[in-house]
């Protein structure tokens, strides 16, 4: 398969750990091996292909392997296949955390974007590949008048909503907008009449992405020269070591007034997890419907049937393998003696910052709980009746 230099090729994040890039109405699956130097920074010149897969699209959504030509290159160390596909294309896009459209809409959008996509009547806004790697996030813009081209960064600006999250927002006034003029030829008050372009632009409605056109904009800066946020899940697993279940977690942090919850995937590992159901610990209701979203990490919404839900309390009506845990934690297995418990503890533990002492009470760790702490005695709650709570939507 040979593409042209010139051609565009967006990327459009991972896939089971592996590299999906889009190309013209092909996906194009990669893994590769590089070098390190004694720095640990990677050898470009070093780098191979370790895996490739190529998927030519016949349909704009596609359902089954019918809808698809699946390609193998070259087999990787990891087999990827026409199911891992079919998973990922109406997984929520985590290419930036504001839009969670699913990928086969996000490739939709791309396979018609091409460089007048976003504009005004007096510049166009966009990004292109250059060496420019920093974290604060920049466009290009080009004035229609006199085709001279300027550089826009905009520092993140963050607020602390009502529910406790810090969200990052478009820009507010021209303050916050750096324009550098590539051309030489702006005066300041051209420099500034972009500004105010981009600030009325950025705030406006992107109707193909459902977004403002600022985070639309980020996309597609992120999937023509994306910079990797290092940011990882904020969860802590219950039960590692069990057979079963060991796809239940917690999260580290709450949101204000939130309800305890815990969290099932329907992988064991993260990077393979393709759908999450997120239920609440006292009541028998699910904590949220639709897609479970924390930052990047995004996974579809996902309903438990009846056979998993009965499997899953008689998992927590089961004891504690003591194996698993030290001497030191003889406290803990005094009072712990059931996998519903188990969950409780963590829960307190981990993100309520509680603990126990050695006579069972809960006791916090670090000044107030963080969280609303729940007792070791709390009942399991009839979890079949989640599937009322879903024949309620």
């Amino acid at each position: 398969m040979n593409i042209p230099t010139k051609d565009d090729i967006y990327f459009l994040g991972y896939s089971k750990g592996l590299n999906c890039f889009l190309y013209k109405d092909k996906v194009i699956i990669s893994a590769h091996n590089c070098e390190k130097e004694k720095n640990n920074n990677f050898i470009v010149d070093s780098m191979t292909i370790s895996g490739l897969y190529v998927i030519t699209l016949l349909k704009e959504y596609p359902h089954t392997s019918e809808d698809i030509i699946f390609e193998t290159i070259k087999q990787g160390d990891y087999t990827y296949n026409v199911e891992d596909f079919l998973n990922w294309i109406d997984m929520p896009s985590s290419i930036n955390i504001d839009i969670d459209l699913p990928y086969y809409k996000i490739i939709k959008f791309l396979q018609k974007f091409d460089k007048t996509t976003f504009q005004t009547k007096n510049f166009l806004f966009y990004s292109q590949k250059d060496d420019d790697f920093c974290y604060t996030l920049n466009f290009y813009a080009r004035d229609l008048k006199n085709n001279a081209e300027l550089k826009l960064y905009i520092p993140d600006k963050f607020i602390h909503n009502d529910c406790g999250e810090w969200i990052n927002i478009p820009p507010e006034n021209i303050r916050n907008i750096l324009a550098v003029d590539l051309s030489g030829k702006l005066s300041k008050y051209q420099i500034r009449q972009c500004k105010k372009d981009f600030l009325k632009f950025a705030n406006g409605y992107c109707e193909e992405l459902k977004t403002k056109n600022f985070y639309a904009l980020e996309l597609v800066k992120q999937t023509i020269l994306p910079v990797l946020y290092d940011r990882g899940w904020a969860i802590c697993r219950i039960f590692a070591g069990d057979d079963k279940f060991t796809n239940i977690w917690v999260s580290d942090f709450m949101l204000n007034d939130e309800e305890p919850y815990f969290i099932i995937t329907d992988n064991s590992f993260s990077w393979c997890a393709t759908k999450a159901a997120t239920i609440n610990i006292k009541n028998p209701k699910y904590h949220k419907k639709g897609i479970y979203k924390q930052g990047l990490t995004k996974f579809k919404g996902w309903k438990l049937d009846e056979q998993y839900i009965k499997e899953l309390m008689e998992y927590f009506k089961s004891p504690i393998n003591e194996k698993v845990y030290t001497s030191s934690q003889d406290v803990y297995k005094k009072y712990i003696k059931t996998k519903w418990q188990q969950l409780i503890y963590y829960y307190n533990y981990n993100t309520a910052g509680c603990n126990i002492d050695e006579n069972g009470c809960i006791i916090p760790e670090y000044g107030e709980p963080v969280a609303e702490p729940l007792q070791l005695d709390l009942p399991i709650p009839d979890y079949t009746k989640l599937l009322q709570d879903e024949d309620e939507e």
